[in-house]
């Protein structure tokens, strides 16, 4: 059987005592787990409440008290007010990026802590009542099955913005190039810059790109599933084209697709 820990609240870093007495304890007797594991549910500006600080901040723990790398399990992910569509894509990008192992965290309560599937499911007639049995999607339900079903094939090396609110998730399948992006809560405009064109059988020209919106901003309400939002061709320079993103609301998620071309 596989153990994990320490399964922290706290995020690894070297000012949180929690963690170097526990680092200095299993290097010391010789009891490190499966999988290193702790939450990511801190306020959203938090710098540390993301993969890209904790997969550097625990490196530099392992290496200062002689510890193995193991996988890393982010066992609770993504505060509430995180939970909608753009923010679920922001954290599978990250999460993606790392190779992590993520489990989305559940923040509510009573009969609908194990009624709702952490939110990603509501009710036609009342989400409160757990007698009632008329199940439907929430809005963060069609990202996780489009990620499921759709994010097949090979794994993109992917970038997110230097501000740290939009991230992006591509993978390159059989028959189309399909990027999840998605901003964590926020709002702007934003520019996707998708490179390497070559890769996938276009030598110059342009690039019919298909756009999809996932809409919602509460996981009490009903989800549409993914909004057509037209095609356009977007002409190719330097082996590579740039997708704008109008972020108008801050729950808004997106799908941009494009065809293989070899």
């Amino acid at each position: 059987m596989k153990v994990s820990g320490p399964s922290l609240a706290y995020r690894p870093m070297a000012s949180n005592t929690w963690w170097t007495t526990w680092l200095k304890q299993i290097a010391g007797n010789n009891t490190v787990p499966d999988l290193y594991s702790y939450h990511l549910e801190g306020g959203l500006t938090d710098v540390d409440n993301d993969p890209q600080y904790t997969n550097s901040s625990l490196r530099t723990l392992l290496r200062q008290y002689s510890l193995p790398e193991r996988q890393v399990h982010v066992n609770e992910y993504a505060a509430q007010s995180e939970m909608v569509p753009g923010g679920y894509i922001w954290w599978i990008s990250r999460l993606e990026r790392y190779d992590f192992l993520g489990m989305l965290g559940n923040w509510l309560g009573g009969t609908q802590l194990h009624d709702l599937f952490g939110g990603l499911l509501t009710k036609k007639s009342n989400p409160a009542s757990y007698a009632a049995t008329d199940y439907a999607a929430a809005p963060g339900y069609p990202v996780y099955q489009y990620y499921n079903l759709n994010m097949t094939g090979l794994r993109t090396n992917t970038t997110g913005s230097t501000d740290r609110w939009l991230d992006a998730y591509a993978t390159i399948g059989s028959d189309k190039v399909r990027i999840l992006a998605g901003l964590k809560v926020h709002t702007g405009s934003y520019a996707l810059a998708v490179q390497g064109l070559d890769a996938v059988g276009y030598a110059g020209g342009s690039v019919p790109v298909s756009a999809y919106s996932f809409d919602g901003g509460s996981i009490r309400t009903i989800a549409t599933g993914a909004a057509s939002r037209g095609s356009t061709s977007y002409s190719i320079t330097k082996n590579a084209i740039t997708i704008p993103i109008s972020q108008t609301t801050n729950s808004t998620g997106w799908v941009f697709e494009f065809p293989v071309n070899l």
